[in-house]
């Protein structure tokens, strides 16, 4: 989903479509869930990394609520207590 958010924001920056919602009709995506895919670009680069990577398995309730914190080193802190503590299980 972070890959598609990403190519979807590419396509708004560039001209290629409108807007999001454009996007999100296109897709049969309601405008909630295309909030919520559009807001994974707002996650730490290290976040979206490890996302893509395989290396974190996250639910979208956790997402957001990573999200919401807004700053990356506040994301960041979270994302190193989930790792700490999967690692040393």
């Amino acid at each position: 989903m972070i890959a598609l958010a990403h190519h979807i924001d590419d396509l708004v920056e560039r001209g290629v479509v409108s807007s999001y919602g454009e996007v999100g009709r296109a897709l049969g995506l309601s405008s909630t869930r295309m909030v919520q895919v559009m807001d994974l670009v707002l996650l730490s680069p290290r976040i979206q990394e490890a996302l893509l990577l395989g290396e974190l398995v996250m639910s979208p309730r956790r997402a957001q609520k990573l999200i919401k914190l807004g700053l990356w080193e506040e994301q960041e802190l979270i994302f190193a207590d989930v790792i700490r503590r999967t690692t040393s299980s």
